[in-house]
């Protein structure tokens, strides 16, 4: 088989199999997520099992048990005040929608109805009709066995994955074998510095921003804070987005430092975030990031976009690492033709 031939036949496999992933994109959500969860762990994992001669399967038992229980013990000292922030802001988002409903008339006219349309939209969210409580259940349901799969799969991608990627790697030719390894080191260290650098803004924005909204005097300041820190798994959108919902609650939370009118709050408010994301955009992210993808925001922009139209919420958020990846290949693939 000529190098031409077995170039075609690799694209054409690897077509196929795109092809066919999109098909069952209905079932990949828990699979890629324990695919990045793998990646993740995967390297303590390795450190781990090279300085023992115990099987890696106890291993990431035991990595699954600290893992959880980390949660766990964290989550005891946050549980009992997001639990009672959640409550508030659900008995309360009722409050919130007719007092923003009743400000309506002071925006300009081609925004009314948009508007309108969006707090309609937060109300249904939250109301649950008595026949809508055996589909309530039957998606809890869905939600319990899809987070079986993603433990089954990701324990798998631990322990078999390595060996996964040597079997495939063994079938290559060894000119092309070494080239593949080298491409796998370059696909690694940008995944590994991208997730790294994401973890490390979500931590920090979220501790930053709880930090903000309570010297602010802003209610629910633990779940809004949450809320920043997680919006930042998805590139320039999710900044926006949370600080819609920041804004929206400083101005009808009933709440004011200040002894301002709500809309002042609101600014305040809108004015700290903005100045809080250009700190972090110009100061703290070339520092975590550094450059972690090399992408221009235009593009990041519209792979996110494209992403969350073709596979939903898991789309905005692997729309930038497969981008990264795919800016990999493509340097690949033109040194490749124009050498």
């Amino acid at each position: 088989m000529t190098i031409a031939t077995r170039t075609s036949f690799l694209i054409f496999i690897a077509l196929l199999i795109a092809w066919v992933l999109y098909l069952v994109r209905a079932v990949l959500p828990p699979f890629i997520l324990a695919a990045v969860f793998a990646y993740i762990l995967n390297p303590p994992l390795r450190v781990f099992a090279q300085k023992s001669k115990l099987p890696r399967a106890i291993f990431i038992v035991i990595l699954y048990v600290l893992f959880f229980a980390g949660l766990g013990w964290g989550g005891t000292f946050l549980s009992k005040q997001l639990i009672r922030e959640a409550q508030d802001l659900a008995s309360e988002l009722v409050f919130f929608v007719d007092a923003a409903r009743s400000q309506i008339d002071i925006l300009p006219v081609f925004l009314r109805d948009f508007v309108h349309g969006l707090l309609l939209s937060v109300q249904e969210g939250f109301n649950i009709e008595p026949q809508a409580v055996w589909p309530f259940f039957s998606g809890a349901a869905s939600r319990v066995f899809t987070f079986i799969t993603f433990l089954f799969a990701s324990f798998y991608f631990l322990k078999d994955g390595e060996h996964f990627i040597e079997k495939i790697l063994f079938l290559l030719h060894k000119e092309h074998k070494i080239e593949a390894e080298k491409l796998l080191i370059k696909i690694n260290l940008v995944l590994g510095n991208y997730l790294r650098g994401q973890l490390s803004l979500v931590l920090l924005m979220a501790v930053v921003g709880f930090i903000l909204l309570t010297a602010l005097g802003v209610r629910f300041s633990l779940i809004l804070g949450l809320v920043i820190g997680l919006a930042e798994i998805v590139p320039m959108i999710g900044p926006i987005i949370a600080g819609t919902i920041t804004v929206f609650v400083a101005v009808f939370d009933g709440a004011s430092q200040f002894g301002l009118p709500p809309i002042y709050d609101g600014l305040i408010v809108l004015s700290a975030y903005v100045i809080l994301n250009q700190i972090e955009n110009y100061l703290i992210v070339p520092q975590v990031m550094g450059k972690a993808i090399d992408l221009h925001p235009l593009l990041i922009f519209f792979a996110v976009l494209a992403g969350g139209h073709l596979f939903g919420i898991l789309g905005f958020i692997l729309a930038v690492p497969i981008l990264a990846v795919l800016r990999v290949l493509l340097e690949y693939l033109l040194k490749k033709f124009t050498s």
